[in-house]
């Protein structure tokens, strides 16, 4: 499991989501879900895409690294960072769940359930010791006032 740590997030979560595809195409059921759950798919999907995008902004705007290996130099805490500590892993994780909706199959949630297991179990806890270590006090205020998830 320790390899995952030299992928980045969104090739896994790409990966994930291929499989999730293929599974889906296998399945004898193409839909098992209809509308509104392609609508809260679709919602979830654009959502969780603009939340990504505005934590990567802030991440460029600071000028500081935005890989998960990479060393960050300044500790955000604003905009979606006032929300939850990982708000791209967040909006990866909303746009693989609003893919499964889309697809409305069972087989289709292996993406975000697994993808959920591996960030949460593996990546955050590598990140939040490195940042504790980078950032002290700080970060552990941060942590007490803002959850990890949502």
């Amino acid at each position: 499991m320790e390899k995952l740590l030299n992928f980045r997030p969104p090739r896994i979560a790409l990966s994930l989501l291929i499989i999730s595809f293929a599974l889906w195409h296998l399945s004898p059921y193409k839909t098992l879900l209809h509308i509104p759950y392609k609508l809260i798919g679709s919602v979830s999907v654009i959502g969780g895409f603009v939340i990504m995008m505005r934590a990567w902004y802030s991440f460029k705007k600071a000028r500081t690294a935005v890989c998960h290996t990479g060393n960050a130099s300044i500790l955000i805490t604003q905009g979606v960072y006032k929300m939850t500590r990982n708000p791209m892993y967040l909006g990866m994780l909303l746009m693989l769940a609003g893919g499964a909706f889309i697809m409305g199959d069972v087989p289709a949630f292996f993406a975000p359930i697994t993808f959920l297991i591996i960030i949460d179990k593996l990546f955050i806890p590598d990140e939040e010791a490195r940042l504790s270590g980078a950032f002290g006090d700080a970060y552990a205020d941060y942590m007490k006032r803002t959850r990890r998830w949502i």
